[in-house]
Protein backbone atom coordinates (compact mmCIF):
# COMPACT_ATOMS: atom_id res chain seq x y z
CA UNK A 1 0.00 0.00 0.00
CA UNK A 2 2.97 2.63 -0.68
CA UNK A 3 3.57 1.95 2.92
CA UNK A 4 7.26 2.01 2.82
CA UNK A 5 7.22 5.04 0.65
CA UNK A 6 4.28 7.56 1.99
CA UNK A 7 4.68 6.33 6.07
CA UNK A 8 1.92 3.64 8.09
CA UNK A 9 0.71 3.83 10.69
CA UNK A 10 -0.34 0.47 12.66
CA UNK A 11 -2.03 -0.46 15.62
CA UNK A 12 -2.49 -3.86 15.68
CA UNK A 13 -4.73 -6.27 19.13
CA UNK A 14 -4.68 -9.79 18.47
CA UNK A 15 -5.93 -12.33 20.80
CA UNK A 16 -5.29 -16.43 20.86
CA UNK A 17 -7.59 -18.76 23.31
CA UNK A 18 -6.21 -22.37 22.87
CA UNK A 19 -8.55 -25.34 24.57
CA UNK A 20 -7.07 -28.92 25.00
CA UNK A 21 -4.18 -28.19 23.24
CA UNK A 22 -2.65 -25.47 25.62
CA UNK A 23 0.90 -25.50 26.68
CA UNK A 24 2.39 -23.75 29.53
CA UNK A 25 5.21 -21.56 27.72
CA UNK A 26 8.68 -23.33 28.41
CA UNK A 27 12.04 -21.75 29.38
CA UNK A 28 14.62 -21.44 26.58
CA UNK A 29 16.91 -24.38 27.12
CA UNK A 30 19.62 -26.03 24.65
CA UNK A 31 17.09 -28.89 24.95
CA UNK A 32 13.95 -27.15 23.69
CA UNK A 33 15.87 -25.46 20.81
CA UNK A 34 16.98 -28.84 19.48
CA UNK A 35 13.63 -30.13 19.69
CA UNK A 36 12.06 -26.50 17.72
CA UNK A 37 15.04 -27.05 15.11
CA UNK A 38 13.55 -31.30 14.82
CA UNK A 39 9.95 -30.34 14.20
CA UNK A 40 10.62 -27.17 12.06
CA UNK A 41 9.41 -29.42 8.62
CA UNK A 42 6.97 -27.74 5.93
CA UNK A 43 4.24 -30.03 5.12
CA UNK A 44 2.92 -29.52 1.44
CA UNK A 45 0.55 -31.35 -0.86
CA UNK A 46 1.72 -29.56 -4.06
CA UNK A 47 2.21 -33.29 -5.49
CA UNK A 48 -1.13 -34.30 -4.82
CA UNK A 49 0.07 -35.77 -1.25
CA UNK A 50 1.20 -34.49 1.89
CA UNK A 51 5.06 -34.03 1.91
CA UNK A 52 8.15 -32.61 3.60
CA UNK A 53 9.26 -29.83 1.50
CA UNK A 54 12.85 -30.87 1.61
CA UNK A 55 11.68 -34.22 -0.51
CA UNK A 56 9.87 -32.09 -2.77
CA UNK A 57 12.02 -32.57 -6.38
CA UNK A 58 9.98 -29.18 -7.84
CA UNK A 59 10.54 -25.73 -8.16
CA UNK A 60 8.37 -25.15 -4.88
CA UNK A 61 8.01 -21.16 -3.00
CA UNK A 62 6.15 -21.74 0.08
CA UNK A 63 4.49 -19.08 2.68
CA UNK A 64 3.42 -20.72 5.38
CA UNK A 65 1.24 -19.41 8.42
CA UNK A 66 4.21 -17.88 10.42
CA UNK A 67 5.31 -16.26 7.39
CA UNK A 68 2.13 -14.99 6.22
CA UNK A 69 1.23 -13.57 9.74
CA UNK A 70 4.80 -12.18 9.91
CA UNK A 71 4.87 -10.27 6.75
CA UNK A 72 1.27 -9.12 7.60
CA UNK A 73 0.22 -10.84 4.53
CA UNK A 74 -3.48 -9.70 3.87
CA UNK A 75 -4.11 -10.16 -0.18
CA UNK A 76 -3.06 -10.87 -3.43
CA UNK A 77 -0.51 -8.08 -4.22
CA UNK A 78 0.66 -8.75 -0.32
CA UNK A 79 1.69 -12.56 -1.31
CA UNK A 80 2.47 -12.19 -5.02
CA UNK A 81 5.98 -9.87 -3.53
CA UNK A 82 6.88 -11.93 -0.93
CA UNK A 83 7.15 -15.07 -4.05
CA UNK A 84 10.19 -15.24 -5.76
CA UNK A 85 9.30 -16.99 -8.08
CA UNK A 86 5.81 -15.13 -9.33
CA UNK A 87 5.35 -11.67 -11.30
CA UNK A 88 2.48 -10.37 -11.83
CA UNK A 89 0.65 -7.30 -13.63
CA UNK A 90 -1.92 -5.08 -11.61
CA UNK A 91 -4.56 -2.47 -12.64
CA UNK A 92 -5.83 -2.51 -8.42
CA UNK A 93 -7.40 -5.02 -6.63
CA UNK A 94 -9.05 -7.77 -8.14
CA UNK A 95 -7.46 -7.04 -11.44
CA UNK A 96 -4.51 -9.11 -11.80
CA UNK A 97 -2.99 -11.30 -14.20
CA UNK A 98 0.22 -13.94 -12.66
CA UNK A 99 3.51 -14.99 -14.76
CA UNK A 100 5.56 -17.74 -13.25
CA UNK A 101 9.43 -17.22 -15.45
CA UNK A 102 7.72 -13.85 -17.38
CA UNK A 103 5.21 -16.58 -18.40
CA UNK A 104 1.26 -16.97 -17.87
CA UNK A 105 -1.29 -14.08 -18.85
CA UNK A 106 -2.73 -14.32 -22.50
CA UNK A 107 -4.10 -12.31 -24.73
CA UNK A 108 -3.62 -8.75 -22.45
CA UNK A 109 -6.00 -10.86 -20.29
CA UNK A 110 -9.11 -10.55 -22.91
CA UNK A 111 -12.18 -12.72 -21.71
CA UNK A 112 -12.18 -14.37 -25.62
CA UNK A 113 -8.50 -15.01 -25.42
CA UNK A 114 -6.84 -18.23 -24.45
CA UNK A 115 -6.84 -19.19 -21.50
CA UNK A 116 -4.23 -17.77 -18.65
CA UNK A 117 -1.15 -20.53 -18.62
CA UNK A 118 -0.76 -19.98 -14.10
CA UNK A 119 -3.73 -21.89 -12.69
CA UNK A 120 -5.03 -20.27 -9.35
CA UNK A 121 -5.92 -22.89 -6.89
CA UNK A 122 -8.37 -22.21 -3.74
CA UNK A 123 -8.09 -25.31 -1.72
CA UNK A 124 -9.22 -28.06 -4.20
CA UNK A 125 -10.41 -26.16 -6.91
CA UNK A 126 -8.67 -24.53 -9.78
CA UNK A 127 -10.54 -20.36 -10.08
CA UNK A 128 -8.24 -18.69 -12.48
CA UNK A 129 -10.09 -16.12 -14.80
CA UNK A 130 -9.27 -13.48 -17.60
CA UNK A 131 -7.90 -10.65 -15.87
CA UNK A 132 -9.97 -10.80 -12.77
CA UNK A 133 -7.69 -13.18 -10.90
CA UNK A 134 -9.71 -14.05 -7.20
CA UNK A 135 -8.32 -11.74 -4.40
CA UNK A 136 -8.84 -13.58 -1.32
CA UNK A 137 -8.44 -12.30 2.11
CA UNK A 138 -5.23 -14.33 3.44
CA UNK A 139 -6.41 -14.87 7.00
CA UNK A 140 -7.11 -18.27 8.31
CA UNK A 141 -4.50 -19.76 5.62
CA UNK A 142 -2.09 -22.75 6.61
CA UNK A 143 -0.03 -22.03 3.11
CA UNK A 144 0.50 -20.53 0.13
CA UNK A 145 2.29 -22.93 -2.13
CA UNK A 146 3.85 -21.82 -5.55
CA UNK A 147 5.11 -23.96 -7.79
CA UNK A 148 6.76 -22.29 -10.85
CA UNK A 149 7.08 -24.29 -14.50
CA UNK A 150 5.23 -26.54 -16.43
CA UNK A 151 2.60 -28.99 -13.65
CA UNK A 152 0.58 -30.29 -16.15
CA UNK A 153 1.15 -33.84 -15.06
CA UNK A 154 -0.72 -33.33 -11.90
CA UNK A 155 -3.14 -30.04 -12.78
CA UNK A 156 -3.68 -30.10 -16.30
CA UNK A 157 -5.55 -27.10 -17.58
CA UNK A 158 -4.23 -23.36 -17.39
CA UNK A 159 -1.66 -24.68 -15.64
CA UNK A 160 1.32 -24.92 -18.21
CA UNK A 161 3.50 -22.35 -16.38
CA UNK A 162 2.75 -22.84 -12.74
CA UNK A 163 0.38 -23.36 -10.44
CA UNK A 164 -0.90 -20.96 -7.09
CA UNK A 165 -2.54 -22.67 -4.48
CA UNK A 166 -4.26 -21.19 -1.34
CA UNK A 167 -4.83 -23.74 1.06
CA UNK A 168 -7.41 -22.90 4.19
CA UNK A 169 -6.88 -23.99 7.49
CA UNK A 170 -9.00 -27.11 8.16
CA UNK A 171 -11.08 -28.30 11.29
CA UNK A 172 -9.52 -29.76 14.12
CA UNK A 173 -11.12 -32.21 16.78
CA UNK A 174 -7.74 -32.14 18.78
CA UNK A 175 -8.97 -29.10 21.25
CA UNK A 176 -10.87 -25.72 21.28
CA UNK A 177 -9.14 -22.50 19.22
CA UNK A 178 -10.00 -18.70 18.93
CA UNK A 179 -8.59 -15.52 18.32
CA UNK A 180 -9.15 -12.37 16.66
CA UNK A 181 -7.22 -9.45 15.34
CA UNK A 182 -8.19 -5.96 14.80
CA UNK A 183 -5.87 -3.29 12.98
CA UNK A 184 -6.32 0.18 11.96
CA UNK A 185 -3.62 2.19 9.87
CA UNK A 186 -3.01 5.59 8.46
CA UNK A 187 -1.76 6.52 5.49
CA UNK A 188 0.90 9.75 5.18
CA UNK A 189 -1.45 12.40 3.29
CA UNK A 190 -4.47 9.76 2.92
CA UNK A 191 -6.59 8.50 4.87
CA UNK A 192 -7.61 6.32 7.68
CA UNK A 193 -8.30 2.26 7.05
CA UNK A 194 -8.98 -0.47 9.57
CA UNK A 195 -9.51 -4.81 9.66
CA UNK A 196 -11.35 -6.57 11.94
CA UNK A 197 -10.87 -10.49 11.69
CA UNK A 198 -11.61 -13.79 13.31
CA UNK A 199 -12.05 -17.46 13.74
CA UNK A 200 -13.20 -20.46 16.12
CA UNK A 201 -12.48 -23.72 15.98
CA UNK A 202 -15.09 -25.90 18.05
CA UNK A 203 -14.74 -29.90 18.70
CA UNK A 204 -18.16 -31.35 18.35
CA UNK A 205 -16.81 -34.45 19.50
CA UNK A 206 -13.66 -36.48 19.02
CA UNK A 207 -14.64 -37.45 15.45
CA UNK A 208 -16.38 -33.78 14.03
CA UNK A 209 -15.49 -30.02 14.30
CA UNK A 210 -16.47 -26.50 13.37
CA UNK A 211 -14.31 -23.53 12.13
CA UNK A 212 -15.82 -20.19 11.63
CA UNK A 213 -13.85 -17.66 9.95
CA UNK A 214 -15.27 -14.06 9.24
CA UNK A 215 -12.85 -10.51 8.18
CA UNK A 216 -14.42 -7.59 7.31
CA UNK A 217 -11.56 -4.89 6.00
CA UNK A 218 -10.87 -1.28 4.39
CA UNK A 219 -7.79 -0.30 3.08
CA UNK A 220 -7.14 3.45 3.22
CA UNK A 221 -7.31 5.50 -0.17
CA UNK A 222 -4.05 7.93 -0.49
CA UNK A 223 -4.89 8.95 -4.46
CA UNK A 224 -6.79 12.23 -5.08
CA UNK A 225 -8.92 12.50 -8.67
CA UNK A 226 -8.24 16.14 -8.76
CA UNK A 227 -10.01 18.94 -10.95
CA UNK A 228 -9.45 18.94 -14.18
CA UNK A 229 -10.58 20.20 -18.56
CA UNK A 230 -9.76 18.52 -21.69
CA UNK A 231 -10.25 20.16 -24.59
CA UNK A 232 -10.63 18.16 -27.80
CA UNK A 233 -8.21 18.51 -31.01
CA UNK A 234 -10.19 18.16 -34.66
CA UNK A 235 -11.86 14.88 -35.62
CA UNK A 236 -10.33 12.54 -38.12
CA UNK A 237 -10.59 12.38 -42.02
CA UNK A 238 -11.83 10.27 -43.85
CA UNK A 239 -10.21 10.41 -47.14
CA UNK A 240 -10.21 14.40 -47.75
CA UNK A 241 -13.80 14.73 -45.58
CA UNK A 242 -13.40 15.38 -41.90
CA UNK A 243 -15.69 13.88 -39.96
CA UNK A 244 -17.89 16.45 -38.17
CA UNK A 245 -15.58 18.78 -35.94
CA UNK A 246 -15.05 18.89 -32.59
CA UNK A 247 -11.98 21.02 -32.17
CA UNK A 248 -12.33 23.61 -29.41
CA UNK A 249 -14.89 21.52 -27.41
CA UNK A 250 -13.63 21.68 -23.30
CA UNK A 251 -15.03 19.13 -20.72
CA UNK A 252 -14.56 19.12 -17.23
CA UNK A 253 -14.60 16.39 -14.32
CA UNK A 254 -15.64 18.79 -11.01
CA UNK A 255 -18.36 16.13 -10.31
CA UNK A 256 -16.11 13.51 -9.61
CA UNK A 257 -13.27 15.51 -8.03
CA UNK A 258 -12.30 13.42 -4.42
CA UNK A 259 -9.44 13.05 -1.93
CA UNK A 260 -7.89 9.59 -1.12
CA UNK A 261 -10.87 8.34 -3.77
CA UNK A 262 -9.05 4.74 -4.06
CA UNK A 263 -10.83 3.10 -1.45
CA UNK A 264 -11.16 -1.22 -1.12
CA UNK A 265 -13.41 -2.99 0.93
CA UNK A 266 -13.64 -6.55 1.51
CA UNK A 267 -15.96 -8.52 3.51
CA UNK A 268 -16.42 -12.47 4.13
CA UNK A 269 -16.75 -15.21 5.69
CA UNK A 270 -15.77 -19.05 5.79
CA UNK A 271 -16.96 -21.91 7.41
CA UNK A 272 -15.75 -26.16 7.23
CA UNK A 273 -17.13 -28.75 9.08
CA UNK A 274 -14.99 -32.26 9.28
CA UNK A 275 -16.63 -35.43 10.16
CA UNK A 276 -15.04 -38.56 10.39
CA UNK A 277 -17.58 -40.98 8.77
CA UNK A 278 -15.86 -43.96 9.57
CA UNK A 279 -12.66 -44.95 10.92
CA UNK A 280 -9.81 -43.55 8.48
CA UNK A 281 -12.83 -41.90 7.04
CA UNK A 282 -12.36 -38.23 7.24
CA UNK A 283 -14.71 -36.02 5.34
CA UNK A 284 -14.75 -31.63 5.25
CA UNK A 285 -17.66 -30.01 3.65
CA UNK A 286 -16.43 -26.47 3.05
CA UNK A 287 -18.06 -22.78 2.01
CA UNK A 288 -17.05 -19.65 2.01
CA UNK A 289 -18.08 -16.16 0.79
CA UNK A 290 -16.39 -12.88 0.32
CA UNK A 291 -17.10 -9.43 -1.16
CA UNK A 292 -14.76 -7.15 -2.40
CA UNK A 293 -15.08 -3.56 -3.95
CA UNK A 294 -12.97 -0.92 -4.55
CA UNK A 295 -13.54 3.08 -6.20
CA UNK A 296 -10.97 4.82 -7.83
CA UNK A 297 -8.17 3.91 -9.38
CA UNK A 298 -4.72 2.50 -8.20
CA UNK A 299 -2.22 4.20 -10.21
CA UNK A 300 -1.30 7.65 -10.62
CA UNK A 301 0.33 10.82 -12.84
CA UNK A 302 3.46 12.03 -11.05
CA UNK A 303 4.90 13.64 -13.89
CA UNK A 304 1.47 15.02 -16.05
CA UNK A 305 -0.78 15.80 -13.04
CA UNK A 306 0.86 15.38 -9.56
CA UNK A 307 2.43 12.62 -7.35
CA UNK A 308 -0.50 10.63 -6.22
CA UNK A 309 -2.95 12.51 -8.25
CA UNK A 310 -4.76 11.79 -11.20
CA UNK A 311 -7.75 13.15 -13.39
CA UNK A 312 -11.01 11.18 -14.23
CA UNK A 313 -13.93 12.12 -15.90
CA UNK A 314 -16.30 9.36 -14.83
CA UNK A 315 -16.58 7.04 -11.50
CA UNK A 316 -13.99 4.15 -11.10
CA UNK A 317 -15.52 1.43 -9.49
CA UNK A 318 -15.09 -2.45 -9.03
CA UNK A 319 -16.96 -5.21 -7.75
CA UNK A 320 -16.44 -9.11 -7.08
CA UNK A 321 -18.79 -11.44 -5.11
CA UNK A 322 -18.43 -15.14 -5.34
CA UNK A 323 -19.53 -17.89 -3.21
CA UNK A 324 -17.79 -21.53 -3.17
CA UNK A 325 -18.92 -24.58 -1.69
CA UNK A 326 -17.19 -27.86 -1.63
CA UNK A 327 -16.37 -31.25 -0.26
CA UNK A 328 -13.57 -33.66 -0.13
CA UNK A 329 -13.20 -37.21 1.51
CA UNK A 330 -10.50 -39.94 1.96
CA UNK A 331 -10.55 -43.27 2.86
CA UNK A 332 -8.43 -46.20 3.01
CA UNK A 333 -8.79 -49.22 1.55
CA UNK A 334 -6.25 -52.66 1.64
CA UNK A 335 -3.14 -50.32 0.87
CA UNK A 336 -4.69 -47.57 -1.69
CA UNK A 337 -5.59 -44.35 -0.40
CA UNK A 338 -8.77 -42.84 -2.67
CA UNK A 339 -9.57 -39.14 -1.94
CA UNK A 340 -12.68 -37.17 -4.00
CA UNK A 341 -13.01 -33.69 -4.14
CA UNK A 342 -15.61 -31.19 -5.44
CA UNK A 343 -16.45 -27.84 -5.53
CA UNK A 344 -18.55 -25.58 -7.24
CA UNK A 345 -18.19 -21.27 -7.20
CA UNK A 346 -20.53 -18.76 -7.97
CA UNK A 347 -19.03 -15.42 -9.14
CA UNK A 348 -20.39 -11.78 -10.29
CA UNK A 349 -17.96 -9.36 -11.40
CA UNK A 350 -19.11 -5.44 -12.24
CA UNK A 351 -16.29 -3.06 -12.81
CA UNK A 352 -16.68 0.43 -14.45
CA UNK A 353 -13.80 2.52 -15.69
CA UNK A 354 -12.97 5.79 -17.07
CA UNK A 355 -11.22 5.46 -21.02
CA UNK A 356 -11.57 9.24 -22.28
CA UNK A 357 -7.65 9.03 -22.29
CA UNK A 358 -8.59 6.82 -25.21
CA UNK A 359 -10.64 9.34 -26.51
CA UNK A 360 -8.09 11.96 -26.09
CA UNK A 361 -5.02 10.28 -28.06
CA UNK A 362 -6.56 8.14 -30.55
CA UNK A 363 -8.19 9.95 -33.17
CA UNK A 364 -9.60 7.34 -34.73
CA UNK A 365 -12.21 6.44 -32.12
CA UNK A 366 -14.53 8.79 -34.73
CA UNK A 367 -14.41 5.90 -37.25
CA UNK A 368 -17.03 4.66 -34.42
CA UNK A 369 -18.78 7.16 -32.85
CA UNK A 370 -19.34 9.99 -35.53
CA UNK A 371 -22.52 8.64 -38.42
CA UNK A 372 -22.81 9.78 -41.71
CA UNK A 373 -26.66 12.32 -41.92
CA UNK A 374 -27.90 12.54 -45.29
CA UNK A 375 -29.88 15.70 -43.85
CA UNK A 376 -26.68 17.81 -43.89
CA UNK A 377 -25.15 15.77 -46.13
CA UNK A 378 -21.85 15.75 -43.16
CA UNK A 379 -20.52 13.37 -40.38
CA UNK A 380 -22.43 14.11 -37.39
CA UNK A 381 -19.97 13.78 -33.98
CA UNK A 382 -20.75 13.64 -30.51
CA UNK A 383 -18.90 16.99 -29.09
CA UNK A 384 -17.99 14.98 -25.67
CA UNK A 385 -16.49 11.86 -26.90
CA UNK A 386 -15.40 11.26 -23.64
CA UNK A 387 -15.62 7.05 -22.72
CA UNK A 388 -16.88 5.07 -20.38
CA UNK A 389 -16.78 1.46 -20.58
CA UNK A 390 -18.34 -1.30 -17.91
CA UNK A 391 -17.61 -5.06 -17.91
CA UNK A 392 -20.85 -7.54 -16.41
CA UNK A 393 -19.49 -10.90 -15.95
CA UNK A 394 -20.99 -14.05 -14.43
CA UNK A 395 -18.75 -17.20 -13.78
CA UNK A 396 -19.62 -20.30 -12.57
CA UNK A 397 -16.85 -23.16 -12.13
CA UNK A 398 -17.27 -26.93 -11.13
CA UNK A 399 -14.47 -29.14 -10.14
CA UNK A 400 -14.16 -33.17 -9.73
CA UNK A 401 -11.21 -34.98 -8.85
CA UNK A 402 -10.80 -38.91 -7.84
CA UNK A 403 -7.06 -40.09 -7.07
CA UNK A 404 -5.99 -43.05 -6.28
CA UNK A 405 -2.63 -43.29 -3.83
CA UNK A 406 -0.94 -45.99 -3.16
CA UNK A 407 1.51 -46.82 0.10
CA UNK A 408 3.91 -44.03 -0.11
CA UNK A 409 6.50 -45.70 2.35
CA UNK A 410 6.75 -48.53 -0.51
CA UNK A 411 9.52 -48.40 -2.87
CA UNK A 412 7.29 -48.33 -5.92
CA UNK A 413 4.27 -46.20 -5.08
CA UNK A 414 1.86 -44.14 -7.31
CA UNK A 415 -0.57 -41.67 -7.56
CA UNK A 416 -3.20 -41.73 -10.37
CA UNK A 417 -6.36 -40.10 -10.84
CA UNK A 418 -9.61 -38.48 -12.79
CA UNK A 419 -10.20 -34.75 -13.37
CA UNK A 420 -13.08 -33.11 -14.66
CA UNK A 421 -13.58 -28.97 -15.01
CA UNK A 422 -16.46 -27.04 -16.28
CA UNK A 423 -16.36 -23.38 -16.36
CA UNK A 424 -18.89 -21.15 -18.00
CA UNK A 425 -17.88 -17.03 -18.30
CA UNK A 426 -20.56 -15.02 -19.52
CA UNK A 427 -19.59 -11.25 -20.28
CA UNK A 428 -21.10 -7.92 -21.51
CA UNK A 429 -18.46 -5.48 -22.19
CA UNK A 430 -20.39 -1.90 -22.80
CA UNK A 431 -18.26 0.91 -24.45
CA UNK A 432 -20.61 4.45 -24.38
CA UNK A 433 -20.08 8.08 -24.90
CA UNK A 434 -22.55 10.39 -23.07
CA UNK A 435 -24.50 11.09 -26.30
CA UNK A 436 -24.00 8.94 -28.89
CA UNK A 437 -25.41 10.43 -32.21
CA UNK A 438 -28.00 8.28 -34.15
CA UNK A 439 -26.52 6.31 -36.90
CA UNK A 440 -23.22 5.35 -34.07
CA UNK A 441 -25.47 3.63 -31.06
CA UNK A 442 -25.70 -0.15 -30.92
CA UNK A 443 -28.76 -1.54 -32.10
CA UNK A 444 -27.85 -5.39 -32.71
CA UNK A 445 -27.53 -6.51 -29.22
CA UNK A 446 -31.30 -6.37 -26.90
CA UNK A 447 -28.20 -5.79 -23.96
CA UNK A 448 -27.03 -2.27 -25.31
CA UNK A 449 -27.72 1.17 -23.88
CA UNK A 450 -28.77 4.51 -26.27
CA UNK A 451 -25.44 5.80 -25.58
CA UNK A 452 -23.19 2.60 -26.27
CA UNK A 453 -21.02 2.64 -29.41
CA UNK A 454 -19.26 -0.54 -29.23
CA UNK A 455 -20.59 -3.99 -27.14
CA UNK A 456 -19.03 -7.59 -26.36
CA UNK A 457 -22.20 -9.62 -25.68
CA UNK A 458 -20.37 -12.88 -25.55
CA UNK A 459 -20.66 -16.56 -23.13
CA UNK A 460 -17.67 -18.77 -22.93
CA UNK A 461 -17.46 -22.50 -21.92
CA UNK A 462 -14.69 -24.66 -21.27
CA UNK A 463 -14.47 -28.41 -20.47
CA UNK A 464 -11.74 -30.45 -19.80
CA UNK A 465 -11.55 -34.24 -18.71
CA UNK A 466 -8.43 -35.59 -17.82
CA UNK A 467 -6.55 -39.02 -16.72
CA UNK A 468 -3.07 -38.73 -14.68
CA UNK A 469 -0.90 -40.80 -13.29
CA UNK A 470 2.76 -40.71 -11.51
CA UNK A 471 5.19 -43.40 -10.82
CA UNK A 472 8.53 -42.97 -8.46
CA UNK A 473 10.58 -46.19 -7.92
CA UNK A 474 13.60 -45.86 -5.44
CA UNK A 475 16.69 -47.04 -7.17
CA UNK A 476 18.52 -46.10 -3.90
CA UNK A 477 16.24 -46.26 -0.92
CA UNK A 478 16.39 -43.09 0.76
CA UNK A 479 18.57 -42.18 -1.28
CA UNK A 480 17.76 -42.18 -5.51
CA UNK A 481 14.75 -41.93 -6.94
CA UNK A 482 12.97 -41.77 -10.19
CA UNK A 483 9.86 -40.84 -11.20
CA UNK A 484 7.68 -40.96 -14.58
CA UNK A 485 4.53 -39.23 -15.27
CA UNK A 486 1.54 -38.98 -18.02
CA UNK A 487 -1.67 -36.72 -18.10
CA UNK A 488 -4.36 -36.80 -21.08
CA UNK A 489 -6.68 -33.81 -21.68
CA UNK A 490 -9.50 -33.45 -23.59
CA UNK A 491 -10.70 -29.96 -23.78
CA UNK A 492 -13.87 -28.69 -25.56
CA UNK A 493 -14.43 -24.78 -25.83
CA UNK A 494 -17.56 -22.44 -27.00
CA UNK A 495 -17.99 -19.18 -27.98
CA UNK A 496 -20.95 -17.62 -28.90
CA UNK A 497 -22.53 -13.87 -28.35
CA UNK A 498 -21.58 -11.18 -30.92
CA UNK A 499 -19.27 -8.27 -30.52
CA UNK A 500 -18.85 -4.60 -32.69
CA UNK A 501 -19.75 -1.40 -33.41
CA UNK A 502 -22.88 -0.75 -35.31
CA UNK A 503 -20.99 0.11 -38.78
CA UNK A 504 -19.39 -3.64 -38.54
CA UNK A 505 -20.97 -6.18 -36.10
CA UNK A 506 -19.34 -9.77 -35.60
CA UNK A 507 -21.63 -12.77 -35.06
CA UNK A 508 -19.63 -15.19 -33.18
CA UNK A 509 -20.72 -18.89 -32.65
CA UNK A 510 -17.99 -21.62 -32.94
CA UNK A 511 -16.60 -24.58 -30.99
CA UNK A 512 -13.50 -26.34 -30.80
CA UNK A 513 -12.11 -29.57 -28.89
CA UNK A 514 -8.77 -30.77 -28.66
CA UNK A 515 -6.31 -33.38 -26.70
CA UNK A 516 -3.02 -33.55 -25.52
CA UNK A 517 -0.54 -36.12 -24.24
CA UNK A 518 1.68 -34.48 -21.40
CA UNK A 519 5.13 -36.43 -19.86
CA UNK A 520 7.13 -35.87 -16.95
CA UNK A 521 10.14 -37.74 -15.97
CA UNK A 522 12.31 -36.89 -12.53
CA UNK A 523 15.26 -38.30 -11.13
CA UNK A 524 15.94 -36.83 -7.54
CA UNK A 525 19.33 -37.88 -5.70
CA UNK A 526 18.98 -37.33 -1.63
CA UNK A 527 22.94 -36.16 -0.93
CA UNK A 528 22.12 -36.17 3.19
CA UNK A 529 19.20 -35.09 5.01
CA UNK A 530 19.50 -31.31 4.02
CA UNK A 531 20.68 -31.49 0.63
CA UNK A 532 18.08 -32.72 -2.31
CA UNK A 533 19.44 -32.40 -6.04
CA UNK A 534 16.92 -33.28 -9.21
CA UNK A 535 16.59 -33.33 -12.89
CA UNK A 536 13.56 -32.95 -13.97
CA UNK A 537 11.66 -32.73 -17.66
CA UNK A 538 8.32 -31.60 -17.33
CA UNK A 539 5.98 -30.72 -21.14
CA UNK A 540 3.40 -27.81 -20.55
Amino acid sequence: MLSSALGLFTAVSSFSALGANAQDAAPATEENEDADARLDVVIVSTQRRDQNLQDVPISLDVLGTAELEDKNIQGFADYAAALPSLTFSSGGPGLNSLFFRGLGASGAASQTATRPGVSIYLDAQPVSSYGFNLDLQVYDVARIEAAAGPQSTLYGAASSSGALRIITNQPDTSGFDAGFDISTHKVFDGDVGYSGEGFVNLPISDKAALRLVGWTVENAGYIDNVASTITFGPTARSGGTRLGDRAGQTVENSAFVEDNFNKETKNGARAALGVAIYENWPATLRAQYQEQETEGVFFHAPVDIGDLQVSRFFDDKFRDEFVQIGASVEGKVGGLTLNYSGSYIDREIEYDNDYTEYAVNYSYIDYYTCAYSYATYAYACNEDPRIFYTNDTTETIQTHEFRVLTDQSKRLRAVAGLFYNEQKTDFLVDFFTPATVPGAAVTFSPNASPQTYFIGDQDRLERDTAIFAEVTYDLIPSRLEATIGYRYNETESELNGVAGYQSGPVFIDTSTSSNQSLYKANLSWHVNEDVLTYVTFSQG
